[in-house]
Protein backbone atom coordinates (compact mmCIF):
# COMPACT_ATOMS: atom_id res chain seq x y z
CA UNK A 1 0.00 0.00 0.00
CA UNK A 2 2.79 2.48 1.05
CA UNK A 3 4.46 2.18 -2.58
CA UNK A 4 0.83 2.95 -4.43
CA UNK A 5 0.15 6.08 -1.81
CA UNK A 6 3.55 7.83 -2.17
CA UNK A 7 3.57 7.63 -6.06
CA UNK A 8 -0.01 8.90 -6.12
CA UNK A 9 0.85 11.77 -3.58
CA UNK A 10 3.67 12.76 -5.65
CA UNK A 11 1.89 12.24 -9.08
CA UNK A 12 -1.16 14.52 -7.37
CA UNK A 13 1.21 16.99 -6.26
CA UNK A 14 3.13 17.22 -9.47
CA UNK A 15 6.31 16.85 -7.93
CA UNK A 16 9.78 15.09 -9.76
CA UNK A 17 11.28 12.53 -7.78
CA UNK A 18 14.38 14.34 -7.65
CA UNK A 19 12.57 17.31 -6.24
CA UNK A 20 10.89 15.14 -3.38
CA UNK A 21 13.84 13.48 -2.34
CA UNK A 22 15.70 16.76 -1.85
CA UNK A 23 12.98 17.66 0.23
CA UNK A 24 12.94 15.03 2.41
CA UNK A 25 16.80 15.02 2.49
CA UNK A 26 17.50 11.79 0.53
CA UNK A 27 18.53 10.63 -2.76
CA UNK A 28 16.48 10.17 -5.87
CA UNK A 29 17.68 7.00 -5.52
CA UNK A 30 16.53 6.45 -2.49
CA UNK A 31 13.14 7.66 -2.84
CA UNK A 32 12.36 5.85 -5.87
CA UNK A 33 13.20 2.33 -4.39
CA UNK A 34 10.60 3.19 -1.76
CA UNK A 35 8.33 3.74 -4.46
CA UNK A 36 8.98 0.87 -6.00
CA UNK A 37 8.76 -1.14 -2.94
CA UNK A 38 12.33 -2.56 -3.03
CA UNK A 39 13.22 -0.79 0.05
CA UNK A 40 11.43 0.62 3.27
CA UNK A 41 11.82 3.90 4.32
CA UNK A 42 12.84 4.66 8.22
CA UNK A 43 10.31 6.24 10.24
CA UNK A 44 12.10 9.62 9.95
CA UNK A 45 11.38 9.21 6.60
CA UNK A 46 7.91 8.33 6.84
CA UNK A 47 7.13 11.23 9.48
CA UNK A 48 8.98 13.12 7.04
CA UNK A 49 6.67 12.19 3.98
CA UNK A 50 3.79 12.87 6.02
CA UNK A 51 4.42 16.39 6.63
CA UNK A 52 5.60 17.06 3.08
CA UNK A 53 2.26 15.58 1.68
CA UNK A 54 0.06 17.19 5.03
CA UNK A 55 -1.08 13.36 5.55
CA UNK A 56 -0.99 11.43 8.29
CA UNK A 57 2.00 8.13 8.82
CA UNK A 58 -1.19 5.50 9.43
CA UNK A 59 -2.83 6.97 5.59
CA UNK A 60 0.99 6.36 4.40
CA UNK A 61 0.70 2.89 5.39
CA UNK A 62 -2.77 1.80 4.51
CA UNK A 63 -3.99 1.76 7.97
CA UNK A 64 -6.73 4.15 7.52
CA UNK A 65 -8.23 5.50 3.97
CA UNK A 66 -8.36 9.08 5.84
CA UNK A 67 -5.72 11.48 4.54
CA UNK A 68 -5.72 13.56 7.93
CA UNK A 69 -4.53 12.63 10.78
CA UNK A 70 -7.69 11.94 13.25
CA UNK A 71 -8.46 15.52 15.17
CA UNK A 72 -8.10 15.73 18.70
CA UNK A 73 -11.72 16.19 20.50
CA UNK A 74 -12.19 16.81 24.27
CA UNK A 75 -13.94 14.32 26.59
CA UNK A 76 -16.76 16.15 26.42
CA UNK A 77 -17.18 15.99 22.50
CA UNK A 78 -16.09 12.59 22.88
CA UNK A 79 -18.83 11.47 25.04
CA UNK A 80 -21.17 13.36 22.71
CA UNK A 81 -20.47 11.05 19.67
CA UNK A 82 -20.32 8.03 21.71
CA UNK A 83 -24.15 9.00 22.56
CA UNK A 84 -24.76 10.12 19.04
CA UNK A 85 -23.58 6.97 17.39
CA UNK A 86 -25.50 4.72 19.83
CA UNK A 87 -28.86 6.77 18.21
CA UNK A 88 -30.84 5.24 15.41
CA UNK A 89 -30.63 6.69 11.84
CA UNK A 90 -33.81 9.09 12.97
CA UNK A 91 -32.14 10.08 15.85
CA UNK A 92 -28.96 11.24 14.05
CA UNK A 93 -30.76 13.41 11.68
CA UNK A 94 -33.01 14.99 14.29
CA UNK A 95 -29.57 15.86 15.66
CA UNK A 96 -27.81 16.84 12.65
CA UNK A 97 -30.92 18.98 12.37
CA UNK A 98 -30.56 20.66 15.62
CA UNK A 99 -27.00 21.40 14.78
CA UNK A 100 -27.92 23.05 11.27
CA UNK A 101 -30.34 25.30 13.31
CA UNK A 102 -28.16 26.29 15.84
CA UNK A 103 -25.54 27.54 13.23
CA UNK A 104 -28.11 28.90 10.76
CA UNK A 105 -29.11 31.37 14.52
CA UNK A 106 -25.92 32.17 14.55
CA UNK A 107 -23.75 34.94 13.46
CA UNK A 108 -21.66 34.56 10.82
CA UNK A 109 -19.06 36.14 12.65
CA UNK A 110 -19.18 33.56 15.65
CA UNK A 111 -20.07 30.63 13.31
CA UNK A 112 -16.73 31.24 11.61
CA UNK A 113 -14.46 31.58 14.27
CA UNK A 114 -15.72 29.10 16.73
CA UNK A 115 -17.74 26.50 16.49
CA UNK A 116 -18.26 25.71 19.56
CA UNK A 117 -20.41 28.73 20.09
CA UNK A 118 -23.23 26.97 19.44
CA UNK A 119 -23.06 24.80 22.53
CA UNK A 120 -25.67 25.90 24.80
CA UNK A 121 -26.81 28.41 22.89
CA UNK A 122 -30.64 29.44 22.81
CA UNK A 123 -32.91 29.39 20.06
CA UNK A 124 -33.99 33.28 19.84
CA UNK A 125 -36.85 32.57 17.35
CA UNK A 126 -40.05 33.49 18.12
CA UNK A 127 -42.04 30.32 19.56
CA UNK A 128 -39.26 28.67 19.42
CA UNK A 129 -38.69 26.45 22.58
CA UNK A 130 -36.69 28.46 25.18
CA UNK A 131 -37.20 31.79 23.31
CA UNK A 132 -37.10 34.86 25.63
CA UNK A 133 -40.60 36.37 25.82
Amino acid sequence: MLLERLKALREKAKVKQEDLANSIHTSRGTYSMYENGRRQPPYEVLVNLADYYNVSVDYLLGLTDFPDAPPQITEEEYKLLKKFRKLDKRGQQVAFAVIDAEFRHMPQKKAAGSEKAAVGKKDETPGAPNAPQ
